[in-house]
């Protein structure tokens, strides 16, 4: 690989499939926000019900020149968020499994013919079942949460404060419980390594639990190393016992901060059930065969004066990784860092900044580029001046979801007092 294929390739479109909420071929999930569906050779996006053998997915005109951008030199469109990343002096999702996956790299080259196209097989497989969940978090939205019908019903529709699609508040999710599913990864199982579950939530899917017997059942499980996006508000025994088959599992936990904003955030969580949930898989996470333990805190407006925090309750486990993933919440931008009042990006920069410090030597070099990340998030928060515009619009939304969750935006974080804007 050339220095300049290196600021742009990525394995992912050589050996991972992923399947979005809706039964959708992406490309992966870190640039789904930017559309990219795998399109088929007239233009339609391919979906898990057409029945598609993988690899003639996986060989689509779009497949075949998005390959052949990154060969190129040339960020593809929808790899935005990555580039972002590296931008802001982060470790994008590109650079990590370039890491993973680095001595196979030169064949996956190699083999790839001049027109893009590869001989496919899935060693990396990433599935949301539908969007089944017991959470309605601030930043999601209807599409990846059911719990947010109920809410998206309630709120007011004006000025723009929900997208069209987030309005969509019904979807068909009958593929996943359909054979086109089980047959979709049948054709993949006996070549995985790694196979990955998000949501909804997906501890609380049946089909996952289904996904994992069939690993069992045809003797492949311990080769793949199973891992999870969750938000570890429940946990299913059952599930704890099949992880005992595989290579081994590892658990990426959605915890957007500590306590009680953990909760204003995340709608419907308990932060006592959480805390409970993670000293007991600390405790018992050889008996699970559970390798890793690793926090996911999406960055956004609630949260970033409040990361010290979320910190030093990680400081008190043994096992559990000291240092979170912190990940900039790009949509909705209205609650995004970088709607703060400039006075507010100033406290919240000094504050990353003291975090890097003190936090220095409390992380491994293995996990060096979670603390390296804090740089990320202060470079993405001023990135874009302030709008106001922006910040009405956050203020907006937290007063109809307040109201219906009898929640308190000041109450709960009191630092938005002196720029609150009362929509009531």
């Amino acid at each position: 690989m050339t220095a300049k294929q290196e600021s742009t390739f990525c394995v992912l479109p050589w050996i991972h499939s992923f399947v979005n909420i809706g039964g959708e071929y992406q490309v992966c999930c870190t640039g789904e926000e930017h559309d990219n569906y795998i399109l088929s050779d007239v233009g339609h996006r391919l979906n898990i019900v057409d029945t598609i053998p993988v690899d003639n997915i996986m060989n689509t005109e779009f497949m075949k020149q998005f390959r052949q951008q990154m060969l190129n030199a040339k960020w593809p469109m929808f790899c935005k968020r990555c580039q972002i990343t590296e931008r802001d002096g982060g470790t994008s999702r590109r650079l990590l499994e370039n890491f993973n996956y680095a001595t196979i790299i030169p064949e996956l080259i190699n083999n790839t013919g001049s027109d893009g196209s590869i001989l496919f097989s899935t060693i990396c497989a990433d599935y949301r079942l539908g969007n089944i969940c017991n959470l309605s978090c601030r930043m999601c939205s209807p599409r990846a949460s059911n719990q947010w019908n109920n809410l998206a019903s309630k709120l007011i529709y004006q000025n723009n404060l929900f997208q069209a699609n987030y309005r969509l508040s019904t979807r068909n999710n009958s593929w996943t419980s359909s054979q086109s599913l089980l047959d979709d990864f049948r054709q993949k199982v006996t070549t995985l390594s790694y196979l990955h579950f998000a949501g909804g939530e997906p501890l609380i899917s049946a089909n996952m639990k289904l996904m994992l017997k069939i690993c069992v059942t045809e003797n492949v499980a311990k080769k793949i190393t199973l891992t999870y996006n969750t938000n570890i508000t429940c946990i299913d025994t059952e599930i704890l016992n099949l992880w005992k088959s595989f290579k081994e599992v590892k658990l990426l936990c959605s915890v957007d901060a500590y306590g009680e904003l953990n909760d204003y955030i995340r709608e419907g969580s308990s932060w006592k059930k959480i805390d409970s949930n993670l000293k007991f898989l600390e405790k018992n996470a050889k008996l699970y065969n559970i390798s890793e333990i690793l926090i996911s805190t999406t960055v956004q407006a609630y949260n970033i004066l409040y990361l010290d925090n979320i910190f030093f309750y990680l400081s008190n486990f043994k096992n559990i990784i000291h240092i979170p993933n912190l990940i900039n919440l790009h949509h909705p931008n209205y609650l995004s860092t970088q709607v703060l009042p400039p006075r507010l990006k100033d406290l919240a920069t000094k504050k990353c900044l003291e975090l890097k410090q003190k936090y220095a030597s409390n992380v491994n070099s293995q996990y060096r580029y979670l603390l390296d990340n804090i740089t990320q998030v202060i470079n993405y928060m001023n990135a874009e001046n302030h709008s106001q515009e922006l910040l009405d619009i956050f203020f907006e939304f937290n007063n109809y979801v307040d109201r219906i969750t009898k929640k308190n935006l000041l109450k709960t974080i009191p630092e938005f007092r002196k720029y609150y804007v009362n929509t009531k």
